[in-house]
């Protein structure tokens, strides 16, 4: 696999090279750059791509004669290369004014598979940047365009951005009944879909979302389901790595339920699964920078559990600067929820307000979007009653590239 990779470097280096020798072939120079763009973060060489992505746009914005549609195919395919640069680098601002541009584009060629590539990436940003009251409508869009499309892979998005956002906010587009319907209709067409990110992140939300309820019977469920549909991580890609980090969450919930169970062979297997997934974040973060915010407040949490709350508070005060540094408004506001939680500052009702407004059975249609800072909520991160037998084996650095 590795030999494969540097094969696939080289010949997009080539590929430049040749495509800006020859300077005559506009849909050459487009894809050349994009194969380039994309290579870069590969290889960890993200410097490079301010002036890979500053030449190609440049190429674009100077082209004078009309464009024609496979042209403009290779426009919206260089413009996603950079859009993925931007969020690979935590560059949010550039990428929100970048998706809109796609999304006309895309319409204009009537492609629904370009727009199901964007919208979903699109409206995860717009969570992280707390922008909660233009996510239902293009969660309405994303719906309406899936119904165009053979495959299963826009409804499948769909129905795990609503479970993401119910997760992360508390805020309710459709009940977790309707999206666990989903999975009872279409079966193994949602296993199947076109896009890798879209089944993981189902399947993984749908996990964590009943781990959370302390419904171990339907976790164990869903966790089953989606060891059957797991596949490799086929790049590195935020999705992917936010993704890898739920399952952390869910495996720490886990393990905090089995300590308190007193189940010592439960215990233990739990407590390997975290130290493997640690291992695979590990290589993730140092490609994909804007699930560092995350992933120390993750590790604020694993510290917490095994009474290392010094350690923790320092580990929440990085994520809360990482945060403030890649305009992550999400993590930032969870983070200082769970400082207050677990310092005593919070009241019960307001450390179970996640939980407690997750089990209501009304819609968001209810409220008004516009106070959507009303809506909502938080979840507390559990801490176990019975201190872990378990020694903590992860280094607690509050370096961020550790």
């Amino acid at each position: 696999m590795t030999g494969m990779r540097e094969h696939a470097q080289l010949a997009a280096i080539w590929s430049l090279n040749a495509a800006l020798i020859s300077n005559n072939d506009f849909i050459v120079l487009c894809t050349a750059y994009t194969n380039m763009i994309l290579t870069a973060h590969e290889i960890d060489q993200s410097g490079m791509t301010i002036f890979l992505e500053n030449d190609g746009l440049t190429i674009c914005n100077k082209r004078e004669t009309d464009i024609e549609l496979h042209e403009l195919k290779a426009i919206i395919m260089l413009y996603l290369a950079v859009c993925y640069s931007y969020l690979m680098k935590g560059e949010t601002s550039k990428v929100s004014h970048l998706a809109v541009i796609i999304l006309k584009l895309s319409r204009a060629v009537k492609s629904v598979e370009y727009e199901l590539v964007i919208l979903p990436r699109f409206i995860y940003l717009l969570m992280i940047q707390c922008r909660y009251d233009e996510i239902p409508s293009l969660l309405e869009k994303l719906e309406f365009i899936a119904n165009s499309d053979l495959d299963k892979s826009g409804h499948t998005w769909y129905y795990a951005l609503c479970t993401d956002l119910q997760l992360e906010t508390g805020i309710r587009i459709v009940s977790i009944d309707q999206c666990e319907q989903y999975y009872q209709k279409e079966g193994n067409t949602t296993v199947n879909a076109r896009d890798f990110d879209a089944r993981g992140r189902y399947f993984m939300s749908m996990w964590l979302w009943h781990l959370r309820m302390n419904d171990w019977e339907s976790a164990n469920m869903w966790r089953a389901r989606k060891k059957n549909t797991a596949t490799t991580l086929h790049q590195f890609s935020i999705i992917a790595a936010t993704t890898a980090l739920k399952e952390l969450e869910a495996l720490l919930i886990y393990y905090v339920h089995k300590v308190d169970s007193r189940n010592e062979i439960a215990i233990h297997n739990a407590f390997v699964d975290i130290q493997k997934q640690f291992e695979v974040i590990n290589r993730l973060k140092k490609i994909v920078k804007p699930i560092l915010a995350r992933y120390m407040l993750l590790k604020a949490y694993y510290a917490m559990i095994f009474g290392r709350s010094r350690s923790s508070l320092k580990l929440l005060a990085c994520s809360k600067n990482i945060s403030k540094e890649t305009g992550n408004k999400l993590i930032y506001a969870w983070a200082d929820h769970c400082e207050k939680a677990w310092t005593g500052v919070l009241t019960k009702t307001q450390m179970n307000k996640w939980k407690d407004k997750c089990e209501l059975k009304s819609n968001i249609d209810e409220y008004s979007i516009e106070n959507y800072e009303f809506l909502v909520a938080f979840y507390t991160l559990p801490l176990p009653i019975h201190k872990p037998r378990y020694i903590s084996s992860i280094r607690l650095s509050f370096d961020k590239s550790n």
